[in-house]
């Protein structure tokens, strides 16, 4: 029976990057990608096609890629990265800054401190993202507004439940070391060399701002930060039911010398 990768890219967890690899493995006839800026029309797109056209496609990309596991007729293999919750919400603020395509590039361009992001999303209810897009609350994506509500300890809840549905929980923190738990597992003829894609360009690191920024910022998503726990838990239990051990180890050191660009 034929098979379905469906990638669930949540924002900022170097999705772009993995995008590349994937690139690679599949031809581009056998992958569909939800544009992000159209998600709405991409998925009634996919909706549309036949039975056939579905069955021919092997790898689903986006943000949004969980809303067609109902329509996909081949068995699916569910994979999703997720991101150290503060430095993420760091690397979101300064992408923004430098995004004039984003809806509040104007308004966060303008700002000074990382306390001011801190403020502006609390009271638009940008925090704790990943917790929102796993647990599938995402309406808003669809219609391209902000969210109506923050995200509550029920739909926590809901997004660790959906979190171990997936057949493969990766850390953005050990990219290297998850696409070879991929390559391993799903058996990929190609080695999973990449090049870095929408990196944050002239962003500071966590160790740069204070203790009560990130305080602050950690009171923020602290949702998410119970989310990455749980993720961590899954991670690691796939890195030891793998057999790789030693050889797993040269293997990572071996891929790491002949990447062509690293994510960092």
């Amino acid at each position: 029976m034929n098979k379905t990768l469906l990638f669930n890219h949540i924002p900022k967890t170097a999705g772009s990057s993995f995008l590349n690899v994937l690139s690679r493995q599949y031809a581009d006839r056998e992958i569909f990608h939800i544009d992000a800026m159209n998600a709405k029309s991409s998925i009634e797109m996919f909706s549309s096609l036949s039975s056939e056209e579905i069955s021919s496609i092997k790898c689903i990309t986006g943000h949004l890629s969980f809303l067609l596991e109902p329509i996909i007729t081949n068995e699916v293999t569910k994979i999703t990265f997720l991101r150290d919750p503060i430095d993420t919400f760091i690397s979101q603020f300064f992408y923004i800054k430098r995004a004039p395509w984003n809806k509040n590039h104007k308004m966060v361009s303008k700002m000074k401190s990382i306390t001011e992001f801190v403020d502006f999303c609390q009271t638009n209810n940008l925090i704790n993202q990943q917790t929102r897009y796993m647990c599938g609350d995402i309406a808003h994506l669809l219609e391209g507004t902000l969210p109506n509500s923050k995200v509550t300890i029920d739909q926590l809840d809901k997004a660790i439940v959906n979190l171990n549905l997936h057949d493969f929980v990766l850390l953005t923190e050990f990219f290297d070391e998850s696409l070879l738990i991929l390559k391993n597992n799903l058996h990929w003829a190609k080695q999973p060399y990449y090049k870095i894609i929408n990196k944050t360009k002239k962003r500071s690191s966590s160790e740069t701002f204070t203790t009560q920024e990130i305080d602050k910022i950690s009171d923020c998503v602290s949702l998410d930060i119970q989310l990455y726990a749980e993720a961590k838990k899954l991670f690691q239990d796939k890195i030891e039911k793998s057999n790789f051990n030693v050889a797993f180890q040269t293997r990572i050191f071996k891929v790491k010398n002949k990447l062509i660009y690293r994510f960092i």
